[in-house]
């Protein structure tokens, strides 16, 4: 038992290692990338900044909702000189075998994670994510809207979990009459 001791320590550190790593990776389009990281990409398209990341800007409260959702977190800047209007629930996901997903609006999202209470004798789950002010906002949900010159938006776009078996996701951000792609490979 001793001896195995040292082993298990070594297994617990690598487990605890491959769990901080990303499950998705980005795979950056060498024409529209501007930056990228471990976690995302950024591209640079008529007078707009945006920046998609799998891993948010506080992402340790999100962590719990892993199992529920994929969350990607978006940033528009605006570094032209008129208005941009944008509408995170007209993007979309798209996994490599063709399944499209939809973003999931904040009531079904929080219907989704705080499920109502059970009557009278029955024995009701805990809620994933409860909260008693704005459900979206506590949640950082981008909202629509317009983006006005040299101001930023952001915030996270909900989408129903992906399928265990996608290996690769396609983002499609629609914003100033154009659709902009963001790829990332599932690990």
């Amino acid at each position: 038992m001793k001896r195995r001791a040292p082993m298990l320590c070594c297994l617990a550190a690598v487990l605890s290692l491959a769990a901080g790593c990303a499950r998705y990776v980005p795979l950056p389009d060498p024409v529209e990338t501007v930056a990228q990281d471990r976690y995302g990409t950024t591209q640079r398209a008529a007078g707009l900044l945006l920046t998609v990341r799998i891993v948010g800007w506080d992402d340790a409260p999100l962590q719990r909702l892993e199992p529920y959702v994929t969350v990607f977190h978006v940033a528009v800047r605006n570094e032209g000189v008129a208005d941009v209007h944008f509408d995170p629930l007209q993007t979309v996901l798209v996994d490599d075998a063709g399944t499209l997903y939809r973003p999931l609006p904040p009531e079904r999202l929080e219907r989704m994670l705080n499920p109502p209470a059970v009557p009278l004798g029955g024995v009701a789950d805990a809620a994933v994510y409860p909260y008693d002010t704005d459900f979206a906002a506590t949640l950082g949900a981008l909202t629509g809207g317009a983006v006005g010159p040299g101001t930023q938006v952001r915030g996270a776009i909900y989408f129903q979990r992906v399928a265990d078996r996608a290996r690769e996701l396609t983002l499609r951000l629609p914003i100033a009459g154009q659709v902009r792609e963001f790829r990332f490979r599932v690990q």
